[in-house]
């Protein structure tokens, strides 16, 4: 479930979005010698599927139009608090004609913005970073990707820092880095960026995020040379000793541990840390299960119709090369993704919310709807209290049919906290329901501020068009069982508007589809920042029951192949439906 979704959707509404359309001429190849023009970097952003972001980041060169409204409807020049970056509109000559959103930019440097920091209509800006075509209908900067390169001239510094590969990571088991020694090489890694290969670290557990657990089977916590808390580096995400998932049974972990992880390291939005799930335990206080790095993931499948890749080769090809080979793959439609990252994907179907309204009294506000999450239904009541028509509380509360549900929901809920190092919500569960205490992430709004938000947020509800809880006909999820609702076992895959497969495969035209089994002939590549499968050129419901299966079964003389009458044939040339291999197909 992603947290708040509905509301921020709705403030983005208040405070305005881009103009995907322009009217002058594109300048620039997004270098810094020659940067992109605002009409460029809109073209460029707009070009792409929507919610994908771009591979490469670009300059964009402009002036300063307007700065985006803060929490209280006010034109702000940043956001001091936890975000520490700034939203604003540039245009070549600072009209608003051909403006582009860059959206939540950090500052010169490519650092959090500080008290005393200036940014007015009129400066003169380039900005650095990536672009991305949000919702499909405004281009803009991908949040916390980009920065501000030079404001009327001034840098924060030299030109963005070394590339992955420029960088030394050399380690091994033998000789592993020191906790500082990463920190120092991680520190030059650009926001978003990994490294291009395995690192292996050593140190002593500082502090425990989670344990190992069965469900998911990794754990999260820091190490630091010395076991206190600080200098620490975050493993996040860490499978156990031999890079496979932990089991009840295995050691646990805990502070003071001597350990050696292996893995990718990233910069995720400022926060140095191994990469999701792409690390793991080398040694836990001397032992090791599994050796030294893990053989070579080998294929189920090989892409053919007689044998499709699974969802877990697509994983491990994607995630190993930049192109992959195109073939077919035989999974399950579990979810869709909502318009920026398969991380925050929403990975059940999601019907339109009922009975949305709103309750007011003197001292608070009280929006509440009821929905189909994964055919269970979910309460969702958000409840603000005021005090001289300043905002005291911001509670949400999510009412679920069981405690068990309400349990998975909770522990989701704080696996997506994991992922934002700038969510400080605090969360709760009491039996069914689940809270979400938001109350400093909405600190400053007043009444007539949040009063205008729920309304939009009951006008989307309400409007099959525009409601940000329908389910994207771009792209679905597809996974190894149709019951699985882990995004990181998930493969986005693009839908084109060919084929006749958006009207058909998508869950916003046909919610029924959640579940059912398909087959999807394509090339399978990042995409959402994650292994994908785009440019589908065929697909099928039920098998490949064509001529394009048949083409590779009937290659092989050493297959079975009966007709309807019980003949054993010795090919199956001829049109009509046979049975190879004890599977049936149907040549045409």
């Amino acid at each position: 479930m992603k947290k708040i979704y509905s509301f921020l959707i709705a403030l983005l509404a208040v405070c305005g979005t881009a103009q995907a359309q322009t009217t002058g001429e594109a300048k620039g190849d997004g270098t810094l010698e020659n940067p992109f023009n605002s009409v460029a970097a809109i073209q460029t952003a707009s070009a792409l599927a929507s919610g994908a972001k771009s591979e490469a980041s670009y300059y964009i060169a402009g002036k300063v139009v307007s700065i985006a409204v803060d929490k209280n409807g006010n034109p702000q020049n940043y956001d001091f608090g936890t975000y520490g970056n700034a939203s604003f509109y540039i245009s070549d000559d600072g009209t608003e004609t051909d403006q582009f959103y860059v959206y939540r930019a950090l500052y010169l440097g490519n650092v959090k913005y500080t008290e005393g920091d200036v940014l007015k209509v009129g400066d003169d800006v380039i900005i650095y970073g990536k672009l991305t075509n949000y919702k499909g209908d405004t281009p803009e900067t991908v949040q916390n990707e980009a920065y501000l390169y030079s404001l009327n001239g001034v840098t924060g510094g030299d030109t963005p820092g070394p590339q992955p590969e420029q960088i030394d990571w050399t380690s091994s088991a033998e000789a592993p880095l020191t906790v500082a020694t990463l920190l120092e090489k991680a520190s030059k890694l650009e926001a978003g960026k990994n490294s291009d290969k395995e690192v292996f670290v050593k140190g002593k557990i500082s502090s425990v995020k989670y344990t190992f657990s069965a469900q998911y089977g990794t754990a999260q916590f820091s190490i630091s040379d010395n076991g206190e808390a600080e200098n620490e580096f975050l493993c996040y995400g860490t499978y156990y000793l031999g890079n496979r998932a932990w089991a009840e049974g295995d050691d646990q972990i805990a502070v003071g541990d001597e350990v050696i992880v292996c893995g990718t390291v990233t910069n995720y939005q400022g926060t140095l840390e191994m990469a999701n799930k792409k690390n793991y335990l080398y040694s836990l206080n001397g032992k090791t299960d599994g050796g030294d790095t893990p053989q070579p993931y080998e294929t189920v499948g090989d892409g053919s119709a007689e044998k499709p890749y699974t969802v877990e080769d697509i994983l491990h090809i994607g995630n190993e090369k930049e192109n992959g080979p195109k073939g077919w793959v035989h999974a399950y439609i579990v979810g869709y993704v909502d318009g920026q990252s398969v991380n925050t994907g929403s990975v059940f179907s999601v019907t339109k919310p009922v009975n949305a309204k709103i309750k007011e009294t003197a001292n608070s506000l009280v929006l509440s709807f009821t929905m189909e999450e994964g055919g269970m239904t979910v309460t969702e009541k958000w409840t603000c209290t005021f005090e001289d028509d300043m905002l005291t509380s911001s509670v949400y509360e999510y009412t679920f049919p069981s405690e068990e549900m309400a349990v998975e929901a909770y522990q989701g809920m704080l696996a997506e906290q994991q992922e934002d190092p700038d969510d400080d919500i605090k969360y709760s569960i009491e039996g069914k329901v689940v809270k979400a205490d938001a109350t400093s992430m909405h600190a400053g709004y007043t009444k007539q501020i949040v009063k205008m938000v729920m309304e939009q947020i009951v006008e989307q509800f309400n409007d099959p068009d525009n409601n940000p809880l329908t389910p994207s006909n771009t792209n679905i999820l597809i996974a190894a069982a149709p019951d699985v609702t882990d995004p990181a076992q998930c493969v986005p895959v693009q839908l084109a508007n060919k084929l006749g497969m958006r009207e058909a495969l998508s869950l916003k035209d046909h919610p029924e589809n959640l579940g059912k089994e398909v087959w999807i002939h394509g090339e399978f590549i990042k995409y959402f920042s994650v292994a994908g499968v785009k440019n589908v050129d065929e697909w099928k419901w039920e098998g490949l029951t064509d001529v394009f299966a048949v083409r590779n079964i009937v290659k092989n003389a050493s297959r079975t192949i009966f007709n309807l009458n019980g003949q054993r044939v010795k090919n199956a040339n001829r049109p009509g439906i046979y049975v190879i291999d004890g599977r049936k197909v149907m040549v045409k």
